[in-house]
């Protein structure tokens, strides 16, 4: 889970294509929450964050302004607690994203101020057991370039952010491919068939199924990774209201095969005040 983290940079949200769809409501409030459940082998942990997003019109685009309002864990062992404890150390502190009028982060006030308090999180509350590998980690998310940590933190909205999957015609079906991270080694892009409806309240409904075998290598099993994915966009925003994905990774080895499971659901919904 912590060295995930790392490889995260690999793996953040692609940029919207020229032909991404997006208008997004104006100073009106969204609680956005993500929940994540990982079952490792039989040992089920449980993550959610609840945070209120917001966004202005600027010259040039759009400022989305992002505020963790709670973030924890359901277990309590040491990578809940510091994954719990990473996210608590931005708790209640607005994080101000700048987005171009597609919808692509540009830009991130306080970015390096946020990143230290963000890498101060993990050394303050990791347990005494884990605190040799929380500094080294910290020392790792130091060394990140600038355009990595904004591209990191910025994450925090594009995630709800459908870029050209909002303009997709209802009925197509595509070949793509998804960026994921084998057991071991460098993050790949796998191949993936992507179907695109229009469900019963209007939204687009893009459904997209991958899945690959990766060779062992050295000391590591031969690894079986498939993703599900689920998302349901507002073609007039182009805001994804809902996403639900699933990853299962099974390792086999001649004596052995253990299955990774993990499910996650973001969920969108305007504030009613």
């Amino acid at each position: 889970m912590l060295e995930a983290l790392l490889a995260a940079a690999a793996l953040v949200q692609p940029a919207p294509s020229e032909a991404a769809r997006f208008a997004p409501p104006l100073d009106k409030p969204f609680a956005y929450v993500t929940v994540e459940t990982r079952d490792d082998a039989g040992v089920e942990r449980r993550f959610r964050s609840e945070r209120r997003l917001v966004f202005h019109k600027e010259d040039g685009g759009y400022v989305a302004t992002v505020t963790l309002l709670h973030a924890a864990s359901g277990d309590g062992g040491d990578v809940g607690g510091m994954f719990a404890a990473a996210l608590g150390a931005l708790e209640g502190t607005p994080i101000r994203i700048h987005l171009d009028r597609a919808g692509k982060v540009t830009a991130l006030d306080d970015r390096d101020v946020l990143w230290e308090r963000l890498c101060t999180g993990f050394e303050a509350m990791a347990p005494d057991a884990n605190a040799g590998r929380a500094h080294a980690i910290a020392a790792a998310l130091r060394a990140l370039p600038a355009g990595t940590r904004v591209a990191m933190l910025g994450s925090l909205v594009a995630t709800v952010i459908g870029g050209g999957e909002a303009a997709l015609a209802p009925g197509s079906e595509q070949a793509v491919s998804l960026k994921t991270r084998p057991p071991a080694g460098a993050p790949i892009a796998i191949p993936a068939t992507q179907r695109v409806s229009i469900a019963p309240d209007g939204l687009i409904d893009i459904r997209t199924d991958a899945e690959t075998d990766v060779p062992a290598t050295g000391n590591q099993a031969r690894a079986h990774l498939a993703i599900e994915r689920h998302r349901l966009i507002d073609p007039a925003t182009g805001l994804v209201r809902r996403s639900e994905e699933t990853r299962r990774t099974t390792l086999s080895t001649e004596a052995d095969q253990s299955v990774g499971i993990s499910h996650t659901v973001t969920t969108l919904v305007p504030l009613v005040s």
